[in-house]
């Protein structure tokens, strides 16, 4: 299993679904296409943000690893993207943000940074429109926040009908997984993100 950092996906085999890997250097992204009946489908980024602790050092990096994570994105297009994962960095649930937002509580340079992210490329957070009212996806020593997330690319979100977070005690992980069910034209695919076990 996964220590700490890096990323990675158990696909289900599926008649006529193949997975593609896409090559990155870097350890903090794992990209998959998923194609059925030979058709690109959907293309899924699987990330670990870096966390935050007010370095500028954190800051470049979190940064850097977007900008990874762009040149996937600029060469998979058109097909949707799904980016998902512990991205280190709590969102506004809202569009109507004053100046500077990033700089209340929960929210931090990393959530500006996503945030921008996210909307450069059109994306929304499926978890904030599908969720089951969960306050936080992880916990630990009495500290909660709400880290980790999916987005899809915004031309694909009929597609999205599942998106929760499971209760923390169902599980021994301190990030909470959840079930994203993205229907695919023509099949059914359904990603499960699921936290390593310690």
């Amino acid at each position: 299993g996964r220590l700490y950092g890096s990323v990675g996906f158990i696909c289900k085999r599926i008649n006529l679904v193949t997975y593609v890997p896409i090559p990155c250097d870097n350890d903090r992204i794992m990209a998959v296409q998923v194609v059925i009946d030979s058709k690109v489908s959907l293309t899924m980024i699987g990330v670990y943000m870096p966390y935050h602790d007010g370095s500028a050092n954190q800051a470049t990096l979190y940064s850097e690893t977007l900008e990874d994570i762009q040149c996937i994105i600029d060469t998979n297009d058109p097909s949707p993207v799904m980016l998902l994962g512990n991205m280190n960095a709590s969102l506004p649930r809202t569009s109507k943000l004053s100046r500077h937002w990033h700089r209340s509580h929960p929210f931090t340079k990393h959530s500006y940074l996503l945030y921008e992210f996210i909307c450069q490329n059109d994306m929304y957070c499926c978890n904030f429109k599908l969720d089951n009212g969960a306050r936080f996806t992880y916990y630990k020593n009495g500290v909660d926040s709400y880290i980790d997330h999916v987005f899809l690319s915004r031309f694909a979100q009929d597609r999205v009908s599942e998106c929760s977070v499971s209760s923390m005690y169902d599980i021994v992980s301190d990030h909470l997984p959840g079930p994203y069910k993205y229907n695919s034209p023509g099949k059914s695919c359904t990603i499960c993100v699921q936290p390593h076990t310690q």
